[in-house]
């Protein structure tokens, strides 16, 4: 047998076979033992109806300036807000 250095030989077919059963094995479907985690977050009502002309266009100036219009967290709601008054006062100071 030559020597291939530091490579590792081939599986064989049969290792191949056994290394696949344990894998299917270990990613079987098993249901869980203890209870379910509990989430304590409440449902909620989505409003799913069609935006107005005046939300419409708060979402274009917000986009216009590089700001999303909504934002998961509450302080950056703050700046967003702080930047919409400065950008509604400055559209009202040029028109």
């Amino acid at each position: 047998m030559k020597h291939r250095g530091d490579k590792a030989f081939r599986p064989s077919f049969e290792d191949m076979t056994q290394l696949t059963g344990e894998m299917e094995d270990m990613h079987k479907r098993v249901d869980p033992q203890e209870e379910p985690i509990p989430t304590l977050i409440a449902p909620y009502e989505i409003d799913d109806s069609v935006p107005t002309e005046d939300e419409i266009t708060l979402a274009v100036k917000l986009l216009a300036n590089q700001i999303p219009p909504f934002s998961p967290s509450p302080t950056l709601n703050l700046i967003h807000e702080r930047d919409l008054r400065r950008t509604n006062t400055a559209t009202s100071i040029s028109s």
